[in-house]
């Protein structure tokens, strides 16, 4: 794997946890130019981004699915500072 790879591949990483170009860009130490760049070029294609969309909704639909569980089963309890 090239440098250009590794900073690909934390680009989409980031990408799809956070679905936030600016992060994704600065998180793979580019910047938003080449992450344009790469795209018009098919670098980092339609479809490398659609998949890092859809695991990011996914994972936002999979913590309020736990938080939707723990309201229902009472579970959800409130941190106060006792100091």
């Amino acid at each position: 794997m090239t440098l250009r790879d590794d900073k690909k591949e934390i680009f989409l990483q980031v990408l799809s946890e956070t679905n936030n170009i600016r992060a994704a860009c600065m998180h793979a130490d580019i910047c938003r130019r080449t992450a344009r760049n790469w795209v018009r070029s098919g670098y980092v294609t339609n479809a490398e981004l659609e998949t890092a969309k859809n695991t990011y909704y996914e994972n936002i639909r999979l913590r309020l699915t736990v938080v939707e569980i723990k309201k229902k089963l009472g579970q959800i309890c409130v941190i106060t500072d006792k100091s």
